[in-house]
């Protein structure tokens, strides 16, 4: 559950069966349910929250056990957190008695219920911006020290099993993982823009793509595919950057014939009147044989 976190993922789900099956189905989310590590989340915050680490299933009541189960094989957490209704409803309900200064509407019993249509979950909203150029900003691109760099790679586990031949804690923007089964070898390389794309969005994109692309090349890989991240300030701003951004990487990816497999959009990352700088991220994979 990524960009809205639990209200995005619970009302699509939904609002895709409604499309599917034709019927007025809706949801019903019990916030009181949800682990979490901060005792003092407010609803607002258990429904927006982010987490790459955190995934909703929805399955059919007589398959519970059996998914729950298949959790704690492998010692994962998993909680059943709500259901689909036939009200056409998104209902979220939390517990009054763990928090009594939240109102979020009308009092049934000793909880608090919030309902709402989904046609206010997903109001009818037309925004248009003009794809204009971007405006270079003043300030200059840092490129932070390593020391500063490296809870990035502590805080995950990027050791898998025993495959890592070579990882993020030595030098040079790649990792590299054994695969015995096909006597080869992943080689996976990362870049970002580096602070080119504030001056030229379709340069900086570029820049990353090549960084990307030689450093499989010089290691012997051949490259298969690759997953981005983009980020952008307000559409106001960032279209026309956003334009040439996308724009550019699709040339790139045609004429090395590398395939986009993922990626992400990340648009509106402004404060006020400030947008912040298009700031591009790849990653790549590419494989080479023993």
């Amino acid at each position: 559950m990524g960009a809205a976190g639990l209200l995005c993922s619970t009302s699509e789900v939904v609002l895709r069966g409604r499309k599917k099956t034709g019927l007025n189905l809706g949801a019903r989310v019990y916030l009181n349910r949800i682990p979490a590590k901060d005792a003092n989340l407010t609803p607002a915050e258990f429904l927006l929250s982010e987490s790459q680490e955190r995934m909703l299933i929805v399955g059919k009541r007589e398959h519970r056990n059996k998914i729950l189960n298949q959790f704690k094989k492998w010692d994962l957490e998993a909680h059943v957190i709500g259901a689909v209704t036939d009200d056409g409803n998104y209902t979220v309900v939390y517990d009054d008695g763990r928090k009594k200064n939240i109102r979020l509407g009308s009092r049934r019993a000793k909880r608090v219920e919030a309902i709402m249509d989904f046609e206010e979950i997903f109001p009818d909203v037309h925004e248009e911006h003009e794809p204009k150029p971007w405006q270079a900003q003043e300030a200059a691109h840092k490129n932070p020290p390593s020391k500063l760099k490296q809870w990035i790679w502590r805080q995950y586990d990027w050791m898998v099993g025993t495959r890592t031949i070579k990882g993020p804690n030595e030098r040079g923007r790649y990792a590299v993982l054994d695969i015995p089964e096909l006597k080869s070898e992943l080689i996976v390389s990362w870049s970002s823009d580096e602070g080119r794309a504030n001056k030229n969005p379709a340069h900086g994109i570029e820049y990353a793509f090549d960084r990307c692309h030689s450093v499989i090349k010089k290691l012997g890989g051949t490259p298969l595919g690759l997953t981005n991240c983009l980020n952008f300030g307000h559409p106001r701003d960032s279209m026309g950057a956003f334009a040439q951004t996308i724009d550019a990487l699709s040339a790139r990816c045609r004429e090395k014939r590398v395939p986009i497999v993922s990626g992400n959009v990340s648009l509106y990352n402004a404060a006020g009147a400030h947008s912040i700088k298009p700031t591009p991220v790849l990653v790549m994979a590419g494989i080479r044989k023993k």
